[in-house]
């Protein structure tokens, strides 16, 4: 028992100085030991032990008044350093008063839903050793406006950032080829990205409902655009598909009021028939001459010119 309750008024006083907001980088702490629950513990976090490989995850969250967390490059235990190198799923999940957050500097990946839901998160510095962000990680942090993705990262997961409602501006990193379904589905305030010159494919939904998005730039790596990308971009006033696209989805612009200017891919060889649905601002197409009859049915006005390239 008294393990138990010099351990708690450890955590507590460490928790109340993280909430402090230090600056400065903390050296590696000793891991404490609860016989009761079997598990060790650092600064309101749980954490388990890799003899062989000399490493750390951190497990659990003990503390629900974690404001500003500082995770460590290492942990101490018996006087011996282990790297932090893992986390659980949803480790932060839900955690309402969380703000800010800096992870490990030997993480590779941030696994699926970390900090979904946090609400009040508003910033979280992600080390260079980063190559993978999971499914859901930031889902629902809607006090989070900007993000700096690590240079070495290669994949961000399905609904990495769905209604982050406060995101602004992000820059996806060159050395990404992967971006999963509905990544930045409802952000509302989301009105520049760059994509990655290395990108593969803009998956299903990846923008839907962004209406302020006015403008995106996809670069020629890009082979495949899926179902319903751009729905409701209600800002969106041009866009041009490179010829590196070879197959694109159904809906893809449907509801883009604005949308005046569309250059389409000269290796697009089919349309779905609601590409362009609920879009009444059109005026001028670019495309191939064998879309020229599918286009023709869809806009059978006078107010639309078609500029086909044969």
């Amino acid at each position: 028992m008294k393990k138990t309750i010099i351990a708690l008024l450890i955590l507590a006083t460490a928790v109340i100085a993280s909430a402090c907001g230090a600056e400065t980088t903390p050296a590696p702490n000793e891991a404490y030991y609860v016989e009761e629950s079997g598990e060790y513990y650092l600064d309101g976090i749980t954490y388990e032990f890799n003899q062989q490989e000399v490493t750390a995850k951190a497990n659990g969250v003990y503390s629900f008044d974690i404001v500003d967390y500082w995770m460590p490059d290492y942990i101490l235990l018996n006087g011996k350093k282990y790297k932090i190198t893992e986390t659980i799923e949803n480790l932060f999940v839900g955690q309402d008063g969380l703000k800010t957050v800096r992870l490990s500097a030997n993480l590779k990946k941030i696994e699926n839903a970390l900090f979904a839901d946090c609400d009040k998160l508003e910033k979280v510095t992600i080390p260079d050793s980063v190559e993978e962000i999971g499914d859901s990680v930031f889902s629902g942090c809607t006090s989070l406006s900007a993000l700096t993705l690590p240079k070495n990262l290669r994949s961000i997961g399905e609904e990495a950032f769905f209604e982050c409602k406060t995101l602004t501006t992000i820059v996806i990193p060159d050395s990404v080829t992967k971006i999963g379904p509905s990544a930045f589905y409802g952000c509302q305030l989301l009105s520049e990205i760059t994509l990655s010159k290395k990108l593969e494919a803009i998956e299903d939904e990846t923008f839907n409902e962004c209406p302020v998005l006015k403008t995106i730039v996809i670069p020629n790596s890009v082979k495949k655009i899926g179902n319903e990308v751009f729905w409701d971009c209600t800002a969106l006033r041009e866009i041009t598909i490179p010829d590196s696209v070879t197959e694109m989805g159904t809906r893809t612009f449907y509801g883009c009021e604005k949308l005046e200017t569309v250059y389409l891919s000269a290796n697009l060889k089919s349309l779905d028939h609601e590409t362009f649905a609920f879009c009444p601002a059109i005026k001028k197409i670019t495309a191939p001459w064998l879309l020229e009859a599918t286009l023709k049915m869809m806009f059978v006005t006078d107010e639309v010119e078609f500029d086909i390239k044969k």
